[in-house]
């Protein structure tokens, strides 16, 4: 049970939105919220400029409890602004509550699927939720889409989580054959205690490849694997911890068979 969890735990990833799109959210949310100040009537503007003084001021300080109630109250007092749940959303993913980001976030993407800050967030929320299939489908959308090697990464840390070990063996393939994904970079999460690591993609890649091929029983090629992520990266604690197991059930093998 220990080693199979200590093998499991690979692609983790760091549940809060990339500092790019949060900083790409937070102007858009920016703009939205302050052109929306101009289409209202004098009362409604002056409660209005109001709730916004509190939410950017909520941010200031990271008080996003505030401004989600802040952005509550803009959406009551113009309704028809419905790309205020994306400013939502997104302040609900950040808090750490999943489970509102999923019923907001499919809201949205039912009516605007190319969205993909949003798509990425419901992805991610799903993933930490344990609806590995329903964030599956969307890491596959926003791959498609974007091009982007860390969303394949997930892709495939997922298909292992699903025990779809030949789809997740396509996808590390496609994502060690991909241009620039040395450059890339991804959390592990690994031990008892929930420590993390960044560690290269390539890296990242032929460990979980490893854990695939020692779940098929191919110990001799897991060590290979693991040998090429620890050549890669020397400090790469999960690879080691995988390769002192893949190690020992080979030793132990080779005794049994004396």
């Amino acid at each position: 049970m220990k080693k199979i969890y200590l093998l499991s735990l690979l692609c983790s990833i760091q549940w809060m939105m990339p500092a790019d799109l949060w900083a790409q959210r937070g102007k858009k949310d920016k703009d939205v919220v302050n052109e929306n100040v101009s289409n209202t009537s004098d009362t409604q503007n002056i409660e209005y400029q109001h709730q916004l003084d509190v939410y950017h001021m909520s941010l200031k300080y990271n008080d996003l409890a505030t401004a989600v109630n802040s952005v509550y109250q803009m959406m009551a007092i113009k309704p028809e602004e419905t790309n205020l749940k994306d400013t939502l959303a997104i302040l609900y993913f950040n808090s750490g509550r999943y489970v509102q980001t999923v019923l907001l976030g499919r809201e949205i993407i039912e009516k605007s699927p190319d969205n993909y800050s949003i798509l990425e967030a419901l992805a991610i929320s799903e993933q930490s939720l344990g609806l590995l299939k329903e964030s599956l489908n969307h890491y596959v959308q926003l791959f498609s889409a974007t091009k982007k090697l860390y969303f394949l990464y997930q892709e495939a840390s997922i298909q292992y989580g699903l025990k779809r070990l030949g789809e997740c063996a396509q996808s590390i393939n496609a994502l060690l054959a991909a241009e620039g994904v040395e450059k890339e970079e991804v959390s592990i999460t690994y031990g008892q205690n929930g420590e993390s690591q960044k560690v290269p993609m390539n890296a990242a890649a032929y460990n979980l490849q490893g854990v695939v091929l020692l779940e098929l029983n191919r110990p001799e090629d897991a060590k290979t694997s693991f040998e090429k992520a620890i050549d890669l990266y020397k400090d790469f604690v999960l690879a080691k911890a995988n390769l002192d197991i893949v190690n020992k059930k080979i030793n132990g093998a080779d005794k049994n068979g004396d």
